[in-house]
């Protein structure tokens, strides 16, 4: 397993690889914006045989869960007649509003921190994305766990990510928890290449091959989002090495929240007993649904409906994770302004008061 040689943007990184995109202001080079539909056909549920309509949804990797709940989301509104063409593909979550933004896709799945990145125009995004629109928030939430050997170099996550010999896994450079740590490290004034230099080690891979260099001592941190924590959780804590869950700051907690577009939560003992000791505070991260603002609000309307309708057992079929989704919750600090038809079907509900948005 190899260091990590520099957690530089994902968005820049990938530049000259396959397509670039137009425009002055435009310097984005998108890999999967030069995929053709025939490259991507037969990934998701099936559409219409005209391509011409198809409304194409971004999701994540093919074996993530991502990809599983687009796909069940369109099956959903596929069983309920709404006549929407979806076909689902594979796309990543730090391109997915990208992709939206410059209609190559007309949906998405993202996370509400690097929405709200994009529609600002800060980093990884290079501009506003001014088109972004959304379907609220709350429809998944991973939880973020920074994991310490028991006995193992400093208690606090601050001086553990300046200690010298410290070991850190993570995932891929693209990922969630790569993305936040670099956020995490700006607040406390360093970077990835200053840690480096001084000694410290980063190490990625898949959830798999951390849990491997976590067992054979390779490494003495990890930093995780799973998106069904217990199992991984549980086995660290069933393993041959004793561990411990290490608590985010509060003064981080305040910044991730009100800063970045994190939300967090407070973890029991009784969930992780032989990692922890008392309760701790987590950041979290949640999804949302990402339209451009053209997209038709009928369709939005639909769909949103569709949604709210099913919350609570039928929306868990789709993916356990989604048994959270609470509509109420919609409308309450969205990563990205409400698209006028999610807006209509709210208020259908109920669930939109005079004002709020």
């Amino acid at each position: 397993m190899d260091s990590v040689s520099a957690l530089t943007s994902p968005i820049r990184r990938v530049a000259g690889r396959r397509s670039v995109l137009r425009g002055v202001a435009l310097t984005l080079a998108l890999p999967w914006v030069g995929r053709s539909w025939a490259s991507d056909h037969g990934e998701g549920e099936a559409a219409p045989a005209s391509t011409s309509s198809v409304m194409e949804w971004a999701s994540g990797p093919r074996d993530g869960d991502w990809f599983t709940i687009a796909n069940g989301l369109a099956k959903l509104a596929q069983d309920k007649d709404l006549g929407l063409p979806l076909r689902v593909v594979t796309g990543v979550g730090v391109v997915n509003p990208t992709r939206v933004q410059m209609g190559v896709s007309k949906l998405a799945l993202g996370w509400n921190f690097l929405t709200r990145a994009a529609v600002k125009g800060e980093a990884p995004y290079q501009f506003p994305y001014e088109k972004l629109r959304s379907f609220g928030s709350g429809y998944t939430s991973v939880r973020h766990y920074f994991i310490a050997a028991a006995g193992q170099g400093p208690d606090d996550l601050k001086s553990i990510l300046s200690y010298r010999q410290a070991r850190i896994g993570l995932p891929a450079r693209d990922s969630v928890e790569s993305m936040t740590l670099r956020r995490i490290l700006e607040f406390y004034g360093t970077r990835i290449d200053a840690l480096r230099a001084s000694g410290v080690r980063f190490v990625t891979g898949s959830h798999a091959d951390l849990i491997a260099a976590w067992n054979d001592g390779k490494v003495d941190y990890l930093y995780l989002t799973p998106f069904q924590n217990t199992s991984v959780l549980a086995e660290i804590a069933q393993g041959n090495r004793r561990a411990r869950l290490v608590p985010f700051p509060p003064d981080l907690i305040a910044h991730l929240t009100q800063n970045v577009g994190f939300s967090s939560q407070r973890v029991a003992k009784a969930m992780h007993p032989l990692l922890m000791t008392s309760d701790i505070l987590v950041p979290t991260t949640e999804s949302t649904i990402l339209v451009a603002d053209t997209f038709p609000e009928d369709a939005a309307r639909k769909l949103m409906r569709c949604l709210i309708e099913n919350a609570g057992p039928r929306l868990g079929q789709v993916h356990p994770a989604l048994l959270t989704f609470n509509p109420e919750m919609v409308a309450v600090n969205p990563s990205a302004p409400l698209h006028s038809g999610v807006e209509l079907a709210l208020r259908d509900a109920g669930l939109l008061r005079s004002g709020q948005v």
